[in-house]
């Protein structure tokens, strides 16, 4: 039976570390595992270049250049990063904000806009606790 050669590119995952590691070998696949510490360094070399055979994709990146009609790989569900990101919100303890529906006309800073964590809190924001997300100012970086 020929082996399949596979490079995949992927964060460090404690949920991908068998693989890293080969204690856990798919069968009939060689695989070449690339760790790569920053997930959007394996992004843009996947998207850029086609850089290897396989790589995480962030959801919100996914499909913002699918909707751009620059996508030109097949998209499994399959988030090596998943997380409830309910506690990931963090407040100036100064600020007066004690529940999500005061972030209202406040000013939040995000890595990315389009960063798939930032789009799941806005969403939970919106959709969970009704918070008017045009009432606030959006800052990335």
């Amino acid at each position: 039976m020929t082996t399949l050669r596979v490079t995949l590119a992927c964060g460090p995952y404690d949920r991908t570390e068998a693989l890293r590691t080969g204690a856990v070998r798919p069968e009939g696949i060689d695989l070449v595992y690339v760790p790569i510490q920053s997930p959007p360094e394996i992004f843009a070399r996947m998207i850029t270049n086609r850089a290897f055979d396989a790589s995480e994709m962030s959801c919100a990146h996914a499909l913002i250049h699918r909707g751009q009609g620059d996508f030109p790989f097949v998209a499994i569900p399959v988030f090596p990063s998943r997380m409830f990101r309910h506690g990931y919100i963090f407040v100036n303890t100064t600020s007066g904000i004690r529940a999500p529906k005061d972030l209202e006309g406040k000013r939040i800073g995000v890595p990315e806009y389009s960063q798939t964590a930032a789009v799941w809190i806005r969403g939970l924001l919106q959709h969970e606790y009704d918070v008017s997300l045009e009432t606030i100012q959006w800052y990335a970086g």
